[in-house]
């Protein structure tokens, strides 16, 4: 009986099914916690979808931004591009599966029990645990309304607003709220959002106003209780993060990387090297 979280899938079906094999995943004893983005640019979406469908008591998701595109394509927000590979799902009898499946996903989740939060790409530093699970919460409340889910998909691309005041709230909440959540890798001194640096790795960075969100100094308890946090998105760290209890777990399976599973019962890394789909990019 184990826990693992695992990095961002982007439909690298097979490399999945290796690192589930490779980790003698058993679905009637395990939980699986995904860093989102399970589909976008790779190869075999619908063999993901079916498998997360076939399996949702023991593998659960958050939403990132490629899941968020895909359900943007179905409210007709943006058209679907072909480099993304979510034509196939739209065009499936399964369609109405795979976008309730994204719509019950919580963009951040929490295990009381081992004291551990997985999210995307960030928790925004202004925020505690508690604020984070609500903001997550009132997001899945906006998608369980169909009128309140269109407003939202037909407006969800913008970089505005940028910065959390404590007095957001509908479209401007429920926006900064995804953007946090899925996209973020920067943020500026004052707390705003930075989206014009996403792949380069903080280390190299030479912007003083810039710092990773992890780099903040969060504390991330949880009534009073230090939790441990996992995020996917930045393959560009390949998995390096310096900062004790955040785990940076997107090793750009997609890109040509591998794909990582973290077991949190004893704290080891499984990894298997991807088959080479796309060049890595700093």
């Amino acid at each position: 009986m184990a826990t693992y979280c695992i990095g961002d899938i982007h439909a690298c079906f097979l490399e999945f099914m290796q690192l589930l094999k490779n980790i003698n995943f058993d679905k009637n004893k395990d939980t699986i916690y995904l860093t989102g983005d399970v589909i976008g640019r790779g190869p075999m979406p619908v063999e993901t979808m079916d498998f997360l469908l076939d399996h949702q008591n023991c593998i659960k998701s958050v939403l990132g931004n490629h899941d968020l595109n895909f359900l943007c394509a179905y409210y007709k927000g943006v058209e679907p591009k072909a480099k993304d590979n979510i034509q196939v799902l739209l065009d499936s009898n399964k369609l109405n599966d795979y976008v309730n499946y994204f719509k019950a996903s919580p963009l951040c989740l929490i295990d009381t029990k081992l004291a551990i939060v997985v999210c995307h790409a960030s928790i925004y530093p202004l925020w505690s645990l508690e604020q984070a699970l609500t903001y997550s919460n009132q997001v899945q409340k906006v998608l369980k309304d169909e009128i309140l889910t269109k407003i939202l998909f037909t407006n969800m691309y913008a970089d505005s607003p940028d910065y959390d005041n404590g007095h957001l709230s509908g479209l401007a909440l429920w926006r900064f709220c995804l953007n946090a959540f899925t996209r973020t890798r920067f943020i500026t001194k004052d707390y705003k959002l930075d989206f014009k640096v996403k792949t380069q790795n903080p280390q190299t960075n030479t912007n003083k106003n810039l710092a990773a969100w992890f780099d903040f100094k969060n504390k991330f308890n949880y009534k009073g209780q230090k939790y441990k946090v996992f995020f996917g998105h930045w393959a560009a760290l390949q998995g390096q993060c310096k900062v004790n209890n955040i785990i940076a777990l997107d090793t750009a399976c997609i890109w040509g990387g591998a794909l990582s599973a973290y077991c949190v019962d004893n704290n080891k890394l499984y990894q298997v090297v991807s088959k080479g789909y796309k060049k890595i990019k700093d």
